[in-house]
Parts: structure tokens; C-alpha cells; sequence
């Protein structure tokens, strides 16, 4: 199965998303505590893998590569 995460503004207009070169399941998108980027889980290579994606598209980073599957990213602020 192949999903996609969009960010859609309030006319309907698409203005990212994760890019279709990703083929693969993406779900459970987070966004950054400042709004700039988004984390989420996808099944690329048979296991889920943790990816962030800055908030216009650009900038994906693959954070796991492991052989488990990783679930549920989440933000963690920490206070000074």
C-alpha cells in the first residue's frame, strides 16, 4: 500500500507533501513545537523507519535505520 501525508491549506490547495520518490506507507505526522517541521513513520524497506521533512517540503532526513520497526514519533521539548 502506498499513503501520503499533505499539508492543505484552507482554499484546498496542496502545498507539500512528503515526496512521491518516497514510495511506501507514511502515516502519524507530528509537527515541530515551532511549526517547521514534521515527523512521521513510514514502511519503506519492509520495517517502519522514523523521517522528518521541514514544513514546506524540503529536508527529508531518514532519523532510523534499523532492522525493528519504530512507532508513534513525538516531539520532547526540553526546558533550560
Amino acid at each position: 500500500a502506498i499513503s501520503n501525508i499533505y499539508l492543505i491549506n484552507t482554499n484546498g490547495n496542496i502545498i507539500i507533501a512528503v515526496p512521491d520518490e518516497m514510495q511506501g506507507y507514511r502515516s502519524s505526522p507530528v509537527w515541530s513545537p515551532q511549526g517547521d517541521w514534521i515527523v512521521f513513520e513510514a514502511k519503506m524497506d519492509g520495517n517502519y523507519d522514523i523521517y522528518l521533512i521541514r514544513s514546506d517540503g524540503s529536508g527529508l532526513i531518514n532519523v532510523t535505520q534499523s532492522v525493528s520497526d519504530e512507532h508513534a514519533p513525538v516531539w520532547r521539548v526540553v526546558m533550560p
